[in-house]
């Protein structure tokens, strides 16, 4: 989990330097990280929620133009909004899945 967190920190240094590829090469470490963090379940003794790193893991995908594979883990965010206190997450969820089906809409 914590490997995951210091790609995301990569990423982020790499989008501020404009240098993209970079960027994605980070996105996708901290992807497969984040995944099988949650495979594992070793997130659950961390301060990473369980809706946070769904979230994490759905956008990161949609920032890697894999949209089908975030809005499975957009949905799964969503289908737990009744379960978390994490509401502003479930909204940002939400968001994300909504731009998503517009984008596809504007597509067509």
């Amino acid at each position: 989990m914590a490997l995951a967190g210091l790609y995301m920190r990569l990423a982020w240094l790499y989008r501020s330097k404009q240098q993209n590829e970079e960027e994605q090469r980070f996105m996708r470490l901290a992807l497969e990280q984040y995944i099988a963090s949650y495979e594992a379940d070793d997130f659950v003794h961390t301060h990473m929620s369980e809706v946070r790193l769904l979230y994490l893991t759905g956008e990161l995908y949609r920032r890697l133009g894999k949209e089908k594979q975030a809005i499975i883990y957009f949905s799964r965010v969503i289908a737990r909004k009744k379960e978390t206190i994490e509401k502003g997450i479930v909204n940002m969820a939400y968001d994300r899945w909504q731009e998503i089906r517009e984008e596809k809409k504007g597509a067509q």
